[in-house]
């Protein structure tokens, strides 16, 4: 009799890995890859792609370092960076114009902080956590408040700090004068970092689509920019002055400017984050591979 062929054990595991291998390449949705040139990515008005984009790449509930910050102590970091912004909001609310904090990009830049840092704070509690349409506002004013600040910084120090501090110097009142001195130095760094901050240590990657975002709020800037040149009387802003056409084209390459630097921040964010990431898988494997030998 002929010997019967003993079943090969690893056929069924190779069979097992396959139809897993299968069942996952046709669960996954390759739309979701990271990608500047997806369209879907680029339309905000699909709502319901934009969440799943969203909750793929943000996770305001948990640290990119685990091993340095707990989620209770992320949301504490939040709420003390945030408190700053919200200072600075309140004495500009008591000290300044009304119309100071509508139409100065600025006040527009330090108040999306606030937003930002709120909603950030809400998607990462375990109650809203998986809340989509949350974590999507999140995600948007994130990436708004970061290259929004970005923006602010760049053009405020090297151009207009000077000329903000030879303005300010003309003002009679001594104690409103050292207020506005404070006021500008503040105002133009202390949300920066914070948001700086934030994104560092937040497990967020931004989106290049999400630039459509920027460019809205460009152009609705604008708009509000020349309504206060007008209400005032004078310019806001010394490039800014709305007399001929050379102001249309100042915004328009502003807003490209800005649009392009989303662009390069999600670049390095992308980068940078996926390495913080794997360092972190890392780290959480060693720890466990070490309480298993403990135990």
């Amino acid at each position: 009799m002929e010997k019967s062929q003993k079943p090969d054990p690893s056929q069924p595991q190779e069979t097992m890995k396959q139809n897993k291998q299968e069942s996952s390449d046709s669960i996954y949705d390759r739309s979701l890859e990271y990608s500047y040139f997806v369209k879907s990515h680029w339309n905000p008005l699909d709502t319901n792609f934009q969440d799943k984009l969203v909750h793929n790449y943000f996770d305001f509930n948990q640290p990119v370092y685990p091993h340095l910050t707990s989620h209770k102590m992320l949301q504490y970091m939040r709420i003390v960076l945030v408190i700053p912004s919200i200072l600075i909001f309140i004495l500009s609310l008591i000290k300044l114009r009304y119309s100071s904090l509508v139409i100065f990009l600025t006040q527009w830049a330090n108040h999306i902080v606030i937003i930002s840092f709120i909603l950030s704070i809400y998607s990462g509690t375990f109650k809203y956590q998986h809340n989509l349409k949350l974590k999507r506002y999140a995600a948007i004013s994130t990436q708004l408040a970061f290259v929004m600040q970005l923006i602010v910084v760049s053009i405020y120090w090297p151009l207009l700090h000077k000329l903000a501090m030879e303005k300010i110097m003309e003002t009679t009142d001594e104690v409103m004068r050292t207020y506005l001195i404070y006021h500008m130095l503040f105002i133009h760094s202390i949300p920066f970092a914070a948001v700086t901050i934030n994104v560092i240590c937040s497990k967020v990657i931004f989106i290049p689509g999400h630039c459509t975002y920027l460019i809205m709020v460009a152009l609705l800037y604008s708009f509000v920019n020349y309504c206060g040149v007008k209400y005032r009387g004078h310019f806001l802003y010394p490039f800014l002055k709305w007399e001929d056409y050379k102001s249309f084209v100042v915004v328009f390459g502003l807003t490209i400017c800005g649009a392009t630097l989303h662009i390069i921040v999600c670049f390095f964010v992308y980068h940078f984050k996926t390495q913080q990431l794997k360092a972190a898988q890392v780290y959480s494997k060693q720890s466990k591979t070490q309480e298993s030998k403990s135990q």
